[in-house]
């Protein structure tokens, strides 16, 4: 039993209603990123930016969302906008390796790289 379970099937059933919902859609997104399933992630907050393409929350999450996707072009659009996300990344960068999840360390890792070496 998840603690998110009670609010996702209110998500869902928003959803079921509105596909475009985007309170629902980021929500969901996030849910998935907490579960590891950035691939339903990335789906979820792609429809989120949609329908709003400047909202900053939406720009982060999903740019971190391919980022753990290994989707660098992709991420670096999004998090080139967003100023702390190079040094978020170096962090990710030792919080993904303590919990010996090395291939988002890497990730993580390349992200800053890229983040600091284009402008």
């Amino acid at each position: 039993f998840s603690v998110y379970n009670q609010a996702e099937i209110h998500f869902q059933k928003a959803l079921f209603y509105q596909k475009e919902s985007q309170t629902a859609n980021y929500r969901q997104g996030l849910i998935s990123m907490s579960r590891f399933d950035f691939q339903q992630a990335a789906g979820h907050l792609e429809i989120s930016l949609l329908s709003a393409p400047n909202h900053r929350g939406f720009k982060k999450s999903l740019g971190y969302c391919y980022t753990w996707l290994g989707q660098f072009d992709e991420a670096e659009v999004l998090l080139r906008e967003i100023p702390e996300a190079r040094s978020e990344m170096e962090v990710y960068t030792w919080w993904w390796q303590r919990q010996g999840i090395d291939h988002l360390s890497k990730n993580a890792s390349q992200m800053a790289h890229l983040l600091d070496n284009h402008p």
